[in-house]
């Protein structure tokens, strides 16, 4: 067995270059084989940050016999194709979120996986941010009592640049941030979802994607979960507004990896102490609140965990059928949206 798997990274746009790149390159028993990229000045940079090798065509990625596992980090548009020729030709594949446009093509990419028996999974890094981590814990400890209703939104004031504008190529805004809080609601609430209800606005002249967007996922058993996306907001609301039988918690501000992996020192991510979850609760018959301490996120966990699968056999942590169903959600908000109707998620079944 390969003491080190070599990892061939397609994309070296912001993602490729921020996340992937830097992350696997961190994992024990992961090493960045090659870069693709089409220009040739990112082919440069490429190998001047990495000392690697560097592929102007995707086909040259495949034929590299030291490239075990490609990495996406390319168009969501192109995931599908792209992932089904790296599988076809013995690759592992890991894609960018969102797994793909449609559940069609991510049937297509799961069954081609398994007939060629190679790993496939999705860049959820967001499974390790530390509110995420805490907020489950708090869930856990059922502080809040049965969940009513969790909202969660990621507001900032930008105008998409490159493929992120193009709504045939990208798919919707919320197909970025989005696919990452529904796959932690899908996490969080373990119950069939009943119906999705999906609002967009349009707001930026030329642009086809939305410029805000709401998907609200109402689960069988009555818990309501509020997605809120926007590119033309210069205030914000919590990141998490959660609402139970005997608490609620609150909670301001994003994990701060992000920053401090662009600077590549991860390790020194530090929260904003003001930014901590606020629990009010219900303890004895008397109102009380309560700070919890922030669980450290750690992102460099995905591809250690995908190190670990290839190479001890361990379990896959972001598993394609978890995808598939958060995409599955995220098209039914696109239907809502087109049509201004509640779509029903017949036999969504819980993975």
């Amino acid at each position: 067995m390969a003491e080190s798997i070599g990892v061939g990274i397609a994309g070296y746009g912001y993602a490729g270059r921020s996340f992937h790149s830097y992350l696997a390159g961190l994992a024990d028993g992961l090493h960045v084989r090659g870069i693709m990229a089409p220009r040739s000045e990112q082919r440069q940079q490429a190998a001047r940050e990495h000392s690697c090798a560097t592929y102007a065509r995707f086909e040259d990625v495949l034929a590299d016999d030291g490239v075990g596992l490609v990495v996406l980090a390319t168009p969501h548009d192109t995931h599908c194709d792209l992932a089904i020729q790296a599988m076809q030709a013995g690759k592992h594949v890991v894609t960018d979120k969102i797994i793909c446009m449609t559940v069609e093509e991510a049937d297509r990419m799961m069954e081609e996986a398994e007939r060629q028996g190679v790993l496939f999974s999705v860049f959820h890094n967001r499974r390790w941010d530390g509110d995420f981590l805490t907020v489950k814990q708090v869930m856990g400890e059922s502080l809040l009592g049965d969940i009513n209703l969790v909202e969660q939104c990621v507001y900032g004031y930008n105008s998409p640049r490159t493929w992120r504008g193009e709504i045939g190529r990208v798919g919707s805004l919320l197909y970025d941030w989005g696919a990452h809080l529904v796959d932690q609601a899908l996490l969080l609430i373990r119950e069939p979802v009943d119906h999705v209800l999906g609002t967009a606005q349009f707001r930026r002249e030329g642009q086809t994607v939305e410029t805000w967007g709401r998907c609200q996922i109402t689960f069988a058993g009555g818990t309501v979960w509020v997605v809120e996306q926007s590119n033309m907001a210069l205030a914000t609301k919590p990141h998490w507004f959660i609402l139970g039988t005997t608490g609620s918690l609150v909670k301001h501000g994003v994990d701060p990896q992000e920053a401090y992996m662009k600077r590549g020192e991860i390790e020194n991510a530090t929260e904003n102490l003001a930014e901590r979850a606020v629990v009010t609760t219900t303890m004895e018959g008397e109102r009380s609140t309560v700070v919890p301490e922030t669980i450290r996120g750690d992102w460099r966990a995905y591809y250690q965990n995908i190190a670990d699968v290839l190479l001890t056999g361990a379990e896959l942590a972001v598993k394609p059928a978890e995808c598939r169903r958060a995409l599955r959600v995220l098209n039914a908000y696109k239907e809502s949206c087109r049509t201004g109707m509640p779509v029903i998620l017949d036999n969504d079944v819980v993975v």
